[in-house]
């Protein structure tokens, strides 16, 4: 899995000021290409407007499959230690399709209603590892509901009749199911 930044124009600003002289958050967009497949258009941002505007896109392109609609769900957040301090999910990720929103709650401008609604969606099943922490993250800091969740994992083990699924990461569950190494780069803190 390779990312590139590619200037996509609408997205590919500098924070903005807007006429009450309030600095408006910015966004940046990308184009990952994921095992040479699929080429993904990827926004990070913690703009509530460029929020809601990636799920009227999502809306939209998938107006048709609405009630069918499988969305992949992640949330990141600094570890606890110590059990003193609850650190809040900073960051929700979600993916329909090829297209994908990465949205910093933490250092967002608003976190809008469409988000809330598109979330506790019922029609729409969202799908991640790990994801039962992820929604209980997103309520207990966030109230933001969600509808819907099925684990990766569990659906891997009981299609495959393979019960050793549960317990495996993102990697070891791309592995096993797609025949697929998923290279996730360390960072140095």
């Amino acid at each position: 899995m390779r990312v590139f930044g590619i200037p996509l124009g609408i997205g590919d600003r500098e924070d903005s000021v807007d006429k009450d002289g309030v600095r408006k958050p910015s966004s940046l967009w990308f184009i990952v290409h994921f095992f040479n497949d699929a080429h993904i258009t990827t926004v990070v941002t913690a703009s509530g407007e460029e929020a809601e505007d990636w799920i009227e896109e999502v809306l939209w392109v998938h107006r048709s499959r609405l009630s069918r609609l499988i969305v992949g769900l992640d949330v990141e957040w600094r570890p606890n230690f110590g059990g003193q301090y609850n650190n809040p999910a900073a960051v929700l990720q979600l993916c329909v399709g090829q297209r994908c929103l990465v949205f910093q709650l933490l250092h967002c401008d608003y976190i809008p209603d469409a988000l809330s609604d598109f979330l506790s969606d019922d029609r729409f099943t969202f799908t991640g590892v790990g994801v039962d922490e992820d929604v209980e993250k997103l309520v207990a800091d966030h109230d933001l509901w969600v509808a819907n969740a099925k684990d990766l994992c569990e659906i891997a083990a009981e299609e495959m009749g393979r019960g050793e699924l549960r317990r495996e990461g993102l990697k070891g569950l791309a592995r096993e199911v797609l025949g697929r190494v998923v290279e996730k780069p360390r960072r140095n803190l």
